[in-house]
């Protein structure tokens, strides 16, 4: 929750905010959980704060919801704190009218210190790779050791990896 609650912070609020106003918060555990899909198609949410989309968006967009842009201050409040700029276009999901600015919230860092022995990276790398399995993904592919280091869409960087990973 740690995007989600900078860019409501951005935008001048907090979930204490939404409670105060009379709001709800639901929590999902992972943005694949099945009660996430379940209570767009009950009605029973109706807006949804998360980081992760491909699980849940269709159903959200086939269900009357729309995304909002992120746009003029709160993408420069985003932006000076460190969060890329992107476009999410109307191509990337059956229903959507426009193509949405955002954050490109892709890939997970792991910050390490420069000086981290090389040996304890491998060992990090390693222990990753041994429990891949039980590591949840939103885009339902199988976690792949190096396609985290990829530096494509859905795993980008702006920084160099230590030199053990």
């Amino acid at each position: 929750m740690f995007t989600v609650a900078a860019v409501m912070r951005a935008a001048g609020f907090t979930f204490g905010d939404i409670r105060k106003w009379g709001g709800e918060i639901h929590l999902a555990p992972r943005p694949s959980d099945p009660a996430r899909r379940a209570t767009i198609e009950s009605g029973t949410v109706n807006a949804i704060f998360d980081e992760g989309i491909k699980s849940w968006a269709g159903t959200a967009l086939d269900h009357g919801f729309n995304f909002l842009p992120v746009e003029g201050a709160v993408l420069k409040r985003l932006v000076a704190m460190g969060y890329r700029p992107a476009v999410m276009p109307k191509s990337r999901f059956h229903g959507m009218a426009e193509d949405i600015t955002t954050i490109d919230f892709s890939g997970w860092p792991m910050i390490v210190r420069a000086e981290m022995p090389d040996n304890v990276a491998y060992a990090i790398c390693e222990a990753i790779d041994k429990r891949k399995e039980f590591i949840p993904t939103d885009n339902y592919k199988p976690l792949d050791i190096a396609q985290l280091c990829a530096n494509d869409e859905e795993a980008p960087y702006d920084v160099p990896l230590h030199p053990g990973a």
